[in-house]
């Protein structure tokens, strides 16, 4: 009899991170023989409602948890919705994280950005640097927000050290920072998308006009990186 596979729940698992991250799952099945991958969006729960994120962990009962879902957005909409970031943002990690901990997830890793780091800061950073000085001013309320991961990761650390009558079967919360990351599946509008989608976007509409007049064009190729999502495998599989 074949053992059962053991869940990987991915939320945010149709964005940028999320899909990159099926690709490496899809494009070699036998590293990951035994684990079943259910990715996930918005149209399946809305996370920063405690009861749909609770139905959502008794629906597909992981085993492992990939949290990659966060209210994001570029620079203007940052600016101009401080509150609506932070908040929503701390209501997702707090109810994935504490459905991972309720359901007795075996790993909990996570997603953070480089925009937790302080504004004024020493290179190159290290993840010992996130709390030491306050993030940029124009996207802080998403700063602060995906910092407090960090934090809950640490205080579920301190429950299971003093809370669990030497119960050694707790859900281990990690995280991993990723570089500023683009790609395909990017959200390349120009009011809510970050630099390196938008200056795709204006570099398109540039080369099109160009076709269009008839003047020439230098050609550029893309190359898709991988070394954040498979981070995140590498965090899963150990």
């Amino acid at each position: 009899m074949d053992e059962k596979e053991e869940v990987v729940l991915v939320t945010g698992g149709t964005g940028l991170v999320g899909t990159a991250v099926q690709s490496i799952v899809n494009s070699d099945k036998n590293q990951f023989k035994g684990l079943k991958f259910v990715f996930v969006n918005s149209k399946d729960a809305d996370l920063s409602d405690l009861t749909q994120t609770r139905s959502l962990f008794e629906r597909t009962k992981p085993d492992y948890v990939i949290h990659l879902a966060a209210l994001v957005a570029g620079f203007y909409k940052n600016l101009t919705n401080h509150l609506k970031f932070l908040r929503t943002n701390l209501f997702i990690n707090d109810n994935v994280l504490r459905m991972s901990h309720e359901f007795k997830v075996k790993k909990c890793i996570s997603c953070l950005s480089t925009c937790t780091f302080p504004e004024k800061t020493k290179y190159p950073m290290d993840e010992t640097m996130v709390h030491l000085g306050p993030p940029h001013d124009s996207i802080y309320g998403y700063s602060y927000a995906k910092r407090m991961v960090d934090i809950l990761n640490k205080a579920y650390e301190n429950f299971y050290k003093y809370n669990t009558s030497g119960d050694q079967s707790h859900t281990l919360f990690t995280s991993v920072i990723p570089t500023n990351i683009y790609g395909p599946n990017d959200n390349f509008n120009f009011e809510d998308s970050h630099v390196i989608p938008g200056l795709i976007h204006k570099a398109y509409n540039a080369m099109k006009d160009a076709k269009d007049r008839g003047l020439k064009r230098n050609a550029f190729s893309f190359i898709e990186y991988r070394f954040y999502e498979q981070k995140i495998i590498f965090e899963l599989l150990c």
